[in-house]
């Protein structure tokens, strides 16, 4: 298991490429799951202007993703909030998949599969994003 500030599955994060690798190599893990929630705090701190000190270089990753996406983020403030958590998911998932471990797993035939899903922490659903990968 790997957690960070808002799910982020950086290319620059030595953190979530170790954890990966090992989990990969050597646990033989046959399913990633890429797991957001609703209510997460750096996809609300993601649409304030605030300065965030040393989390904006990892909030930008977020703030990329919302404009690239503004056309998608319709509604109320929460509605918004879903839709970015949820379109935050589907990019994190094709990160890990460009993550070296997974490609070479890929390239040994190894059944891997990253699947991307968001919880509700206020009903306890589990939503299936309906994405899952074994390559791209």
């Amino acid at each position: 298991m790997h957690r960070n500030v808002a799910n982020i599955a950086s290319p620059s994060d030595i953190n979530v490429l170790a954890v990966i690798q090992y989990a990969v190599e050597h646990l033989g893990v046959q399913d990633i799951i890429v797991s957001g929630h609703f209510g997460c705090g750096g996809i609300k701190a993601a649409f304030k202007q605030n300065d965030f000190g040393p989390l904006e270089s990892w909030l930008s990753h977020i703030r990329e993703l919302r404009s690239k996406f503004r056309e998608s983020l319709l509604g109320n403030q929460e509605n918004k909030e879903h839709t970015l958590v949820e379109l935050n998911v589907k990019q994190q998932v094709v990160n890990v998949s460009r993550i070296p471990a997974v490609q070479q797993a890929w390239m040994r035939g190894h059944n891997l599969h990253i699947h991307g899903v968001v919880y509700n922490i206020k009903d306890g659903i589990l939503k299936d994003l309906g994405l899952t990968t074994s390559r791209l």
